[in-house]
């Protein structure tokens, strides 16, 4: 009898060695999924995708090197002067309010160009 009590007591044993290689695989397993998971989400981010705003591509109404007779209507927080052309800001520098210049295009922005007087 004391050879089938100890046949038990190996197989209880076997049994809960394999439980906790079981519960150490079903740890590997996740841990894997989890590798698994964020190399699948780290391939959608690889390149993240820049919204721009409508604007960017919306026409403007002056072009680079235009030249325009303007009579500039504010003064800038920086003291450049400022029209506006069909609603969108021209900034010309060493201008004031009420005068009445020719500027020429150099830059433009989505939101803004910058002119200089001709």
């Amino acid at each position: 009898m004391s050879e089938h009590v100890d046949s038990t007591k190996e197989t209880e044993d076997a049994s809960v060695a394999d439980s906790g290689a079981s519960e150490e695989a079903s740890v590997a397993d996740s841990g894997a999924s989890e590798e698994a998971s964020v190399a699948d989400s780290g391939a959608s981010e690889e390149t993240p995708r820049q919204r721009f705003p409508n604007i960017f591509f919306k026409p403007k109404p002056v072009k680079l090197g235009d030249e325009l007779d303007v009579t500039i209507s504010e003064v800038s927080r920086r003291g450049d002067g400022l029209v506006r052309i069909d609603g969108y800001v021209v900034f010309v520098p060493n201008t004031k309010q009420d005068e009445s210049v020719k500027i020429k295009v150099t830059q433009i922005r989505p939101n803004y160009a910058i002119a200089e007087v001709a």
